[in-house]
């Protein structure tokens, strides 16, 4: 205690943050801030994975068409 009976200046330091709570935090900031970002980031990793995904299909189709028409 301090002369006047208060705790010293120390005791306004809020308490430690507990393990791993202030990368938690951080993540969120960061995720928050740049929301926006991300949320094209996501769109464009779809439409890729769209577009690779419809050609790979095409590809399966034009095969079994050569394969049929090999049969008939």
């Amino acid at each position: 205690m301090w002369a006047n009976g208060q705790n010293s200046p120390a005791a306004n330091v809020p308490p430690a943050f507990e393990k791993g709570e202030i990368e938690r935090t951080l993540w969120l900031d960061a995720i928050t801030a740049h929301r926006e970002a991300l949320y094209q980031v996501i769109v464009i990793l779809l439409v890729n994975f769209i577009t690779q995904l419809t050609g790979t299909i095409k590809k399966l189709f034009n095969n079994l068409g050569r394969c049929i028409h090999a049969v008939l």
